[in-house]
């Protein structure tokens, strides 16, 4: 893309060619005048249908999939962004560095065109940055639920260990007063970022984060209790856990095995690969690859994987 074309998706600013604008001039046509509450209303409404992991309704999955392609259009559109991005409780704009802080039986909801957050009980929580280019929140200490249907990467949560990135989904990050934490994901999928490491988290899954910046690895949250019990201790360093960690993993636990490929070394390392082969196959030079850390083959092995879960 041109500078001139990325200035004006992004600023409203020079020109962009005629495919540019055609494309975004079709979106804007489309762009969602409803009442966001009641959209919201609406999916949780709805009965849930499907794999239990990935507790989305048919209505829902409908609706995400429209709400985002309408929102990204209405911020790639030029002077199109939210005049105020961010109420609480209805009562008026949250400005840029407010803080909200919840006593024990508090509570706190926050609304804006690209979604919903709820704040949790002895939480404080305030808001870093809201414009087109990104919207970020600040969870110091606590909890929140989000419901978001933004583009990809537009909304992001701080916590003093780690950043989670929206990636078009349903989630909660806890954080405990040492700056450690869980992250829940339960419809889409989360990013979570701690230089330099990131984590996939899709819905059904969780992982943790510690206060030093160290993040765990993802498991689905149905795994057979000796899986989790190993992946506890290998978290905790110890090595031996990788035997009854390889042993007892199902195929849908090649989420986790997946991040372990770049927690390992050597032949520790290679005996993931081998496992992750066995239980979800993929061409011998992507497994090899993968194992090398040849971030091709890992992306190609990842595509396949996710669509299994």
């Amino acid at each position: 893309m041109k500078a001139a074309e990325r200035d004006w998706l992004c600023d409203g600013v020079g020109e962009p060619d005629g495919d540019e604008r055609r494309i975004t001039d079709a979106l804007a046509g489309t762009r969602w005048r409803g009442d966001e509450a009641a959209l919201l209303r609406a999916l949780e409404e709805d009965a849930p249908i499907g794999h239990t992991h990935a507790p989305w309704t048919r209505r829902a999955a409908i609706a995400i999939a429209a709400s985002a392609t309408l929102a990204a259009a209405a911020w790639l559109v030029p002077g199109r962004g939210p005049a105020t991005p961010w109420t609480l409780d209805a009562r008026g704009a949250l400005r840029r560095g407010q803080w909200i802080t919840t006593g024990a039986d508090g509570s706190a909801e926050l609304s804006s065109p690209i979604g919903r957050v709820t704040v949790g009980p002895d939480s404080r929580l305030r808001l870093v940055r809201a414009d087109k280019r990104e919207q970020r929140l600040e969870l110091a200490e606590g909890s929140i639920e989000a419901f978001i249907f933004a583009p990809p990467r537009l909304f992001l949560v701080d916590t003093p260990t780690a950043t989670a990135v929206d990636m078009g989904c349903a989630y909660k990050p806890e954080v405990a007063p040492d700056g450690s934490g869980l992250l829940r994901v339960t419809g889409g999928w989360v990013e979570l970022q701690a230089s330099p490491v990131a984590t996939r988290v899709p819905a059904g899954a969780v992982c943790r984060f510690g206060p030093g910046g160290q993040l765990g690895l993802p498991r689905f949250e149905d795994a057979p209790p000796e899986f989790g019990a190993a992946l506890d201790r290998f978290e905790a360093g110890d090595p031996d856990a990788l035997d009854t960690l390889l042993a007892r993993a199902r195929p849908r636990d090649s989420l986790t095995l997946w991040h372990l490929l770049g927690r390992t070394e050597g032949e520790a390392r290679r005996r993931v690969g081998a496992t992750l082969a066995n239980l979800a196959p993929t061409d011998a030079d992507v497994v090899s690859g993968a194992v090398a850390l040849e971030p091709l083959a890992l992306e190609s092995w990842w595509e396949r994987l996710h669509l299994s879960w």
